[in-house]
């Protein structure tokens, strides 16, 4: 496996313009990785450093004034203690199934399998990844219910080093199983919840490189390839990719968040495209709300990430977003953000939550950026998992049930759906 031992992390909040300079110079200096893929005043950056590095770049931030401290002092403990943190165990039941833990993908088949027996639960294999790992979509719904429901769709697992966002899938079927309190959830929606759709790089944090993003396919016709080459950000494969400059997407394969040959080359977004495309020509249900889950940085976004035009229901969506993020921050009194997602966090293209938004035509789609703002990042401890899931769940819950309540008139069929503005 790839090798983190004496890689510290650093944290810098910048506080004006000069900071920002002087991070993006030092960024472009050393080649460092930002963890934070934008720079913005007043906002947590974590930067790794290499111990070759850390001395010139402690000594940069110094002479340029810009205040850091060590958040992590050893990047390969801190994932050692991730790894040492996992126990295989042997479940008979799926009420057996540890979702305070981080699992492997083998694992999380595994629990999926075991719901099948679950009368509420309808197990989609919807495709296969380069390697041939089947994707898998558990539906959820009450048999009582009436045909017609609202769909709600949760995708994770999109960036294979957040661990979190999978455990928060894992963790939201297990609430929709087992409370009570949500049985009214269940009869007025139908859930698709999609645990890992990017399997090959998920299983890849697991056996080789903790921080691997992307997927794990190969260009045609390339026989030798350095790793860092291999793979496809599949958050940036979805439709009208391009790699405009300030967009945080690039057309360099080397790069993370490479877009790919084309829209839809990987076989994992075409998986989520053709599903979700006989999903809306069924015409079963409404598509009510689709959510992606990511983490890190505490933030509700919706669209658009491409563009700072406004979507057509701009107001709606900016409503539900505050209603959510600020029931997660109530949880335990955390700092949450939301707005659109070029506003709040970055220009980029390709997204799913775009794409599905205005070809599939879900009322609502968010993309929820879970904890934290700058401590683990990515790394998120095995200690935080059921507080972070919780959190996010209880946002989803508070923003379905505020819809409910409001006569379902917001979960009605758009008509006027506008067409995605293209470059």
């Amino acid at each position: 496996p790839k090798n983190y031992s004496g890689h510290q992390v650093l944290r810098v909040i910048p506080k004006n313009s000069y900071h920002i300079r002087s991070l993006k110079t030092l960024r472009e200096k050393y080649k460092l990785n930002f963890w934070s893929a934008t720079i913005k005043i007043n906002s947590s950056i974590l930067i790794q450093v290499s111990p070759n590095q850390q001395t010139p770049v402690r000594r940069y931030l110094h002479d340029s004034f810009v205040p850091y401290v060590i958040v992590i002092f050893d990047l390969q403990q801190t994932i050692d203690r991730q790894y040492n943190d996992h126990k295989r165990t042997q479940v008979k039941h799926h009420s057996q199934f540890d979702v305070s833990s981080y699992h492997t993908f083998d694992e999380i088949i595994e629990y999926l399998s075991l719901l099948n027996d679950h009368e509420n639960v309808n197990l989609i294999v919807i495709g296969n990844s380069t390697e041939n790992r089947s994707l898998y979509v558990a539906e959820i719904k009450s048999n009582k219910a009436k045909d017609d429901r609202s769909a709600v769709f949760i995708e994770c697992g999109i960036h294979a080093r957040e661990w979190i966002s999978p455990a928060a899938c894992l963790f939201i079927i297990n609430q929709l199983l087992n409370d009570p309190s949500l049985h009214e959830l269940r009869e007025q929606y139908v859930f698709y919840i999609l645990p890992v759709l990017n399997p090959d790089g998920y299983e890849y944090t697991w056996t080789h490189d903790r921080l691997w993003r992307k997927t794990r396919s190969k260009p045609k016709g390339v026989e030798r390839i350095y790793d860092s080459c291999i793979g496809v950000d599949l958050n940036r494969n979805f439709g009208y990719a391009t790699a405009r400059a300030g967009t945080h997407t690039s057309n360099q394969p080397c790069e993370e968040t490479y877009i790919g040959m084309k829209p839809f080359s990987e076989p994992e977004a075409r998986a989520l495209r053709d599903f979700l495309t006989r999903l809306k020509a069924n015409k079963t249900h409404i598509l009510a709300m689709y959510i992606s889950l990511h983490s890190y940085g505490q933030v509700w976004t919706y669209p658009y990430a491409h563009t700072i035009e406004e979507p057509r229901n701009k107001r709606k969506l900016d409503t539900l977003a505050k209603i959510g993020s600020s029931a997660i921050s109530k949880v335990h009194n955390t700092y949450w953000t939301y707005g659109s997602a070029a506003r709040a966090i970055y220009k980029a293209s390709g997204v799913s939550f775009d794409w599905v938004f205005d070809e599939i035509g879900f009322n609502y789609s968010f993309a929820i950026e879970m904890r934290d703002r700058g401590l683990n990042g990515f790394v998120l401890p095995k200690s935080e998992i059921i507080s972070a899931a919780s959190e996010t769940w209880q946002g989803i819950k508070t923003v379905l049930f505020y819809l409910l309540e409001r006569n379902q008139d917001s979960l009605k069929p758009n008509e006027n759906k506008l067409k995605l503005f293209k470059y």
